[in-house]
């Protein structure tokens, strides 16, 4: 296999982390792009591209961490040793099952000092398509998303009353 994707495929343990902080610092960067202030980051979800590669990080994920949360697509572990990078630190780490609408290296969900519904409110432009945050679609979750044709990550807020805002 050679990579079509950033990072991928992940082999080892440093990959893995590398491309974990590559996913908190651009993440760091869209909000800085779109909001003008960077907001931080609770969790990071890392993408894989391949099934074997799909394996071999769920090996890699649960060497670093306590299985936290799981779904049909992602399992998550609270890291040992947590991850810093752009002055913020990282406790959750995730991986997500192959799938071809997901080509980015990963994804992360901010955390927001605010009112959810007033920050919905103020930042979501479905209507506006040269705006790069929007209400999540196909999504079970209410969440707001951020992305940016120039950046490979993709980065969530979700309402917090969801199940997941609250493993956060």
């Amino acid at each position: 296999m050679s990579g079509l994707y950033r990072f991928s495929p992940i082999k080892d343990t440093n990959e893995l982390l590398d491309a974990a902080t590559y996913v908190i610092k651009e993440l760091g960067a869209i909000s800085k792009l779109l909001l003008d202030t960077e907001l931080s980051v609770g969790s990071v979800k890392i993408f894989a591209h391949y099934p074997e590669e799909y394996e071999t990080l769920k090996k890699l994920l649960h060497s670093l961490g306590e299985p936290t949360f799981e779904t049909y697509t992602s399992t998550y572990v609270r890291l040992h040793k947590p991850i810093t990078a752009n002055e913020q630190t990282v406790e959750l780490l995730g991986i997500r099952i192959p799938d071809p609408y997901r080509t980015q290296v990963g994804c992360g969900d901010f955390v927001i000092d605010e009112d959810f519904s007033s920050f919905r409110e103020k930042h979501i432009t479905n209507d506006d398509p040269t705006k790069f945050v929007r209400k999540a679609v196909g999504h079970t979750l209410d969440m707001i998303e951020f992305w940016h044709p120039d950046s490979d990550v993709l980065g969530y807020v979700l309402a917090p009353e969801s199940e997941w805002a609250e493993k956060n």
